[in-house]
């Protein structure tokens, strides 16, 4: 089986806890922050430094930019520095077994890993916006690539065989979990926000619901809608073309509920108000409610393990490596 990523970098969010229970993200120790040449993490001899993960979260900080409370931003950085000293851990001893074991990913495989990626883009996205936002260009997207091949090929020579889900394990679970495995009816839409502000008066709103009805009516006439919202869109979700992915009653404000699992798909739907401002929303996709075949059951049973033999992968490689963070060896004694 593949795992879930092409890339170490989704490896590593479901194994944040593995440095965290050693000290690595504990509040209480010194906080990654200093000069930009100094070291904040040391992994067998190779090194993190200040610049390096002031960079990492000026990146985070910047996609995150709009959807997270002035009041919790420096949290928020915090958080993003202490995730980017366990992703360094995880991927240097991932990639130094890598290297002990020969795996390559020969061109041919990688290319066909780019095509793959690039046919399952959002739209709005494009091969140029991700090396846009690589640090490292295209040669640092095209490495990560490759090292994420390379990883997926380490776990599933050393650990595929414990990812096996019996159909006895499978009906077990769907008897103990009945109640869980009802799924809502869920929708996914894409829209485009042009923000109002307290301060708007009549004609301020007017003249930004004018603007958004002239956009909408440029997508009726055939015009791109995810062209559009990366142009105009108020929303975070420009960056994908609007798309805002599969959603719940619940989530969203109520109006835009509304319209959203009102509305015909692909329908682009009229102007509404909530308390951001004015939205159009196109929904792409409904999910009726029901519940979750054997075959998804079997997929999320086997998401589990290869979290749990993973992580359990990566603390014994830790166990065996000298880690020092902030000029302290971990784990602690």
């Amino acid at each position: 089986m593949q795992f879930r990523s092409l890339g170490w970098r989704v490896v590593s969010v479901a194994l944040v806890a593995v440095l965290i229970a050693a000290g690595c993200g504990k509040k209480e120790g010194a906080a990654f922050t200093g000069a930009a040449g100094d070291v904040v993490v040391s992994v067998n001899g190779k090194t993190l430094t200040q610049a390096e993960v002031d960079k990492q979260v000026q990146i985070q900080m910047a996609a995150m930019r709009g959807r997270v409370p002035e009041d919790q931003l420096e949290e928020s950085r915090k958080r993003l520095a202490f995730a980017a000293a366990d992703q360094f851990v995880i991927k240097t001893l991932l990639l130094e077994e890598v290297e002990r074991k020969g795996i390559t990913a020969p061109q041919d495989e990688i290319d066909a890993a780019i095509e793959k990626i690039k046919s399952n883009l959002p739209e709005g996205e494009s091969l140029e916006t991700l090396v846009a936002r690589n640090p490292r260009g295209e040669a640092g997207l095209i490495e990560d690539i490759t090292d994420g091949m390379r990883i997926n090929k380490l776990l599933e020579q050393e650990l595929e065989d414990r990812l096996v889900v019996t159909d006895d394990e499978i009906t077990a679970f769907m008897t103990e979990n009945t109640d869980r495995l009802k799924r809502p009816e869920r929708v996914q839409a894409r829209h485009i926000l042009i923000k109002t502000d307290a301060s708007d008066d009549e004609a301020a709103k007017a003249a930004k619901k004018k603007e958004l009805e002239d956009i909408r009516q440029q997508i009726v006439d055939g015009a791109d809608f995810a062209k559009l919202a990366g142009e105009h869109s108020g929303c975070p979700s420009k960056q994908k073309g609007g798309d805002l992915g599969f959603f719940t009653r619940g989530r969203m404000a109520k109006p835009f509920e509304d319209a959203a699992f009102s509305q015909e798909v692909d329908a682009v739907g009229p102007v509404i108000e909530t308390q951001f401002g004015y939205h159009i929303v196109q929904v792409t996709a409904k999910e009726a409610e029901g519940t979750a075949t054997q075959d998804e059951v079997r997929d999320m049973l086997k998401r589990r393990k290869q979290d749990t033999v993973v992580r359990e992968y990566i603390q014994s490689l830790r166990e065996g490596a000298d880690i020092i963070v902030k000029g302290k060896s971990l784990p602690e004694a």
